[in-house]
């Protein structure tokens, strides 16, 4: 009976763990929650007073520690290139390793890598599994121990069960990690345009919220980075959150605004502010569609306009003046 219990609770911490390893990492945001997820598990699954996490740049052949934990202690973690260590030896086969005694079978390691050079520890004991993605080795786990055969071949799969979830969730962060770079980088380009304009640009969610401006369009809207109308629909509700001086053109864009919601764009519309120095603004706004084509916004452009009006309406009133001059008989005056 008491066999039979025993392969009862065999049974149950097995299926445990395999329903534990496919939710492994699902929630991690970086490479530093992913850490964190994969000591856990090793720590249920062995002796993990060492544990060490790293992934592997290919091109430059350089091994990223990302954290290592000694004792409980969590450190920072470090770079290396490809050596002769255990860890390099794994990454270049791709072959797990068991290290029953470690003085025996492998070179003094030093176990913290952001350590000063004379703080050399050495374990006694170890697994080291890749992290592999089909026949690439994209890092590496290993669980370490200060006493010698700590370590057996099922604990030698377990942590290569474990470092088989990680691939998957390594190629995931890679990806997140690039596509962060190419926002970053559009993001960056994008501002650099921005700042290039003269014209007043903005940028609106399809809530009619303002999401991005460049400095043109803060200064005619006297905004900073702290106004409460960031985020916020602009509807006549909120115009009162609005700077005063810039109620006026707050209130002309709240159609403008209402059409992009509706998903149609504004040909070039004319707007006369007369709130303290009159001004002539020319705006067009565009809706913006993503490649499903879903609204997502629109973008609108302002253009100060003022001058441009006043040399017309002064050409008006030269040519009509000229032409009254015409139409009235000239009188002769007689001395």
């Amino acid at each position: 009976m008491l066999g039979e219990l025993t392969a009862n609770e065999e049974l149950r911490a097995r299926l445990e763990f395999a329903s534990r390893l496919g939710a492994l990492g699902a929630d991690a945001h970086d490479f530093v929650e992913l850490f964190g997820a994969l000591y856990e598990e090793t720590a249920r699954a062995m002796d993990a007073t060492v544990f060490l996490f790293a992934v592997y740049d290919e091109a430059s052949e350089t091994v990223q520690v990302i954290r290592q934990m000694d004792r409980g202690v969590a450190h920072e973690g470090g770079s290396f290139p490809l050596g002769k260590g255990f860890t390099s030896q794994v990454i270049r086969t791709g072959a797990p390793r068991l290290i029953r005694r470690w003085s025996a079978e492998g070179p003094p390691v030093r176990l913290l890598y952001g350590t000063e050079s004379g703080e050399l520890v050495a374990p006694q004991s170890g697994v080291v599994v890749p992290i592999r993605s089909g026949e690439r080795v994209l890092g590496v786990l290993s669980a370490q121990s200060y006493r010698p055969d700590a370590y057996e071949e099922a604990h030698l799969l377990s942590l290569g069960a474990i470092a088989a979830q990680a691939g998957s969730h390594i190629k995931r962060l890679h990806a997140t990690e690039q596509m962060a770079l190419e926002h970053e980088r559009h993001a960056l380009q994008l501002e650099a345009v921005l700042a290039s304009m003269n014209d007043a640009l903005l940028i609106v969610d399809a809530r009619g919220a303002i999401v991005r401006l460049n400095r043109a369009a803060r200064e005619l809207l006297s905004l900073d980075g702290a106004s409460l109308v960031f985020g916020q629909p602009l509807d006549r509700q909120r115009l009162e959150q609005w700077p005063i001086t810039a109620r006026e053109i707050a209130a002309a864009l709240v159609p403008v605004i209402d059409a992009l919601r509706a998903g149609t764009s504004v040909d070039e519309a004319e707007v006369e502010l007369r709130a303290g120095e009159r001004r002539v603004l020319s705006l067009a706004a565009s809706v913006l569609r993503s490649p499903k084509g879903e609204l997502q916004g629109g973008v609108i452009v302002f253009r100060d306009i003022t001058g441009q009006r006043d040399l017309e309406r002064l050409r008006e009133d030269i040519f009509t003046m000229a032409w009254h001059d015409m139409q009235t008989p000239i009188t002769v005056i007689r001395g």
